[in-house]
């Protein structure tokens, strides 16, 4: 850099979602990796008010009732699906399946797991749609939850023109690091096959 040279940059700080909400100091500090030591002296910012995250601790009141396990980390409250139509212009899907899904933290989590739901062909078994990502979109890993908190997410889930009805829709959960799927178990203590809980699928229109 030249001397006197301005240069803009912009910082993302990731906070603890567990913070105590409170004002907090913001400061600036240089750090030189080649000594892995600060430079000079911080320098204020300015003060940064933490609000908590909003969490919700009432239990919802899903469509359809679930009582599952994932484990003994996560439990599956229930849950709403209904078809809707795809968007006007859209000719490679026949219509939208939106999704929502109502989790229940049955303690906090040191992994974070990501959220599957497969549509396949009940015929013929062919994957034909399906969405694996973190909560909420990627906005709310499971790390951030707290014991008996209730988490609601919407997924839509396109559904292609050629697909052969009937359909399964499945849900699950696995370790984000290692793709692994977590035990599921009704509240009578069976398994699931293959870790994942089918989903009662309205008619289609």
């Amino acid at each position: 850099r030249q001397a006197n040279e301005i240069v803009r940059a912009e910082y993302l700080l990731a906070l603890d979602p567990r913070l105590p909400p409170a004002g907090y100091q913001l400061a600036l500090r240089l750090w030189d990796p080649a000594s892995a030591e600060f430079v000079g002296q911080p320098v204020a910012l300015g003060r940064l008010e933490v609000v908590p995250l909003a969490r919700r601790f009432d239990a919802p009141a899903p469509t359809y009732a679930a009582v599952l396990r994932f484990d003994d980390a996560v439990a599956l409250h229930g849950y709403d699906i209904r078809w809707s139509a795809s968007p006007e212009g859209d000719l490679a899907h026949a219509a939208t399946l939106r999704l929502t899904l109502y989790w229940q933290a049955l303690r906090r989590m040191e992994l974070s797991y990501k959220v599957f739901v497969h549509v396949v062909e009940d015929a013929s078994g062919a994957l034909i749609a399906q969405r694996d990502a973190l909560p909420r979109n990627w906005s709310y890993p499971t790390t951030w939850w707290e014991p008996g908190e209730y988490v609601e997410e919407s997924i839509d889930l396109p559904i292609p023109i050629t697909a052969t009805q009937p359909l399964r829709v499945l849900v699950g959960l696995y370790d984000e690091a290692t793709g692994e799927r977590l035990p599921l178990r009704d509240d009578a203590g069976s398994d699931y096959p293959d870790r994942a809980f089918p989903l009662i699928l309205p008619t289609p229109p």
